[in-house]
């Protein structure tokens, strides 16, 4: 069997095959062949994108292969590393396959300010794979960018989270254009009076992606990917996307990159501001459950009442 590595779309950093087979009869690069500079058509406005990350930020990564070693090295752009490390294999339930997961967080706290390439080398010698990321920024700060933060509660696109592992992303945009609604049920008589049965208020957001500058489409596809998990922060609050909403794109004529426009919403809908002594930002919900329905194991079901605590 050949050496294969999969890096998963859901990763935070976009990687290429250095030795990927280039038919000679192409003219152009598609999404996810090469970098973004090479994809743009030679008659657009050549516009370069750096992926911003702040120094405060750890980028972790999941790649899947069937051989090692495999390491990371962070290059500047005259190809001298900066700093290195191994991706760490980790250990999963997974039987019946030849692959093997690994895994590495990169802290960004100890690399000087500039702009990189991250590159993830498989194997030794002959049987050496390289892969190279689009252009990186590191920044103390990068204030017109959000962080976000995602993860699944089981296995999915390809991305083995029973270790564990949570990604981190950062990228030009902003929550914008509050948008308060309600879902409410009202009884309209034959007088046609109306009565209000019942409502509850919601909150909800347009995610500017891009702002005036706009983002490759490779970025774009990253959020999209990211939004199908289950847990999604964005500068450290939990929100979803809501069902059948379509992401809105701003292009200009022969401009490389878009500005984005989507609907998010909060994924907790609570209906009061409160304080947390231990920092946790969870609250408790109690429910009392009547066992008379199933009854119990240890008593008469008629006197009992079955009390599950929830956190929030």
């Amino acid at each position: 069997m050949a050496n294969q590595l999969f890096i998963a779309e859901a990763n935070p950093v976009k990687f290429y095959w250095t030795d990927r087979p280039v038919d000679p009869a192409k003219n152009y690069f598609l999404l996810g062949e090469d970098w973004f500079s090479k994809q743009v058509p030679f008659w657009y406005q050549k516009m370069p994108y750096f992926q911003k990350w702040q120094k405060t930020d750890t980028i972790n990564l999941q790649v899947k292969a069937n051989f090692d070693p495999i390491i990371w090295y962070i290059i500047d752009c005259k190809g001298s590393t900066v700093k290195g490390g191994d991706f760490d294999l980790k250990y999963t339930a997974i039987i019946g396959q030849p692959y093997k997961f690994y895994e590495a967080a990169i802290q960004l706290a100890d690399v000087p300010a500039g702009s990189y390439y991250i590159v993830i080398s498989a194997g030794i010698d002959g049987a050496r794979m390289d892969w190279i990321s689009e252009p990186i920024s590191v920044k103390l700060q990068h204030p017109e960018t959000f962080i976000t933060e995602y993860k699944h509660s089981f296995n999915h696109l390809d991305v083995i989270y029973g270790t564990g592992i949570s990604f981190y992303f950062r990228c030009e945009g902003n929550l914008i254009q509050y948008d308060p609604q309600n879902n409410g049920v009202v009884y309209i008589d034959q007088y046609l009076d109306a009565v209000q049965l019942s409502a509850y208020p919601f909150e909800g957001w347009k995610l500017s992606i891009g702002h005036s500058y706009g983002v490759p489409d490779w970025v774009i596809k990253k959020i999209n990917t990211i939004f199908c998990f289950n847990y999604v922060t964005i500068e450290g609050k939990q929100f979803i996307r809501p069902a059948g909403t379509k992401m809105e794109a701003n292009r200009l004529d022969e401009y490389p990159m878009a500005g984005w426009m989507m609907d998010v919403r909060p994924a907790q809908n609570l209906n009061s501001d409160f304080a947390d002594s231990a920092f946790n930002n969870k609250i408790a919900i109690t429910y009392n459950i009547d066992a008379n329905l199933f009854g119990t194991l240890n008593n008469i079901p008629e006197n009992n009442t079955i009390q599950i605590t929830q956190t929030r």
